[in-house]
């Protein structure tokens, strides 16, 4: 993930201690934190490819949701076609 958000990430260095010493230091984490950090990784550090403690920090701080658990909405209207909690649906609908 790094090398794809990165071009310039590891370029001419050997891939193998880079990634023995990033697995040491991730090994205790969840994949599922690991890969919710890669997904934010450009955002925190949009310029230049983290540090592994800079990785670290943010797969620790990182939140996942189960899987399967999504965001439950309200119920919709037939008669605005909004959700029942919606500003729209009060005002059209009175309630």
């Amino acid at each position: 993930m790094l090398k794809l958000s990165y071009p310039h990430f590891m370029k001419d260095q050997e891939m193998a201690p880079a990634m023995r010493l990033w697995h040491q230091h991730l090994a205790s984490f969840d994949v599922e934190r690991i890969k919710s950090a890669a997904m934010t990784v450009i955002d925190h550090h949009p310029t230049f490819a983290p540090t592994v403690g800079e990785f670290k920090k943010l797969v620790a701080a990182s939140r996942i949701r189960p899987a399967g658990l999504a965001l439950e909405l309200a119920p919709i209207c037939p008669g605005c076609r909004s959700t029942r909690n919606s500003q729209r649906h009060k005002d059209e609908c009175g309630s």
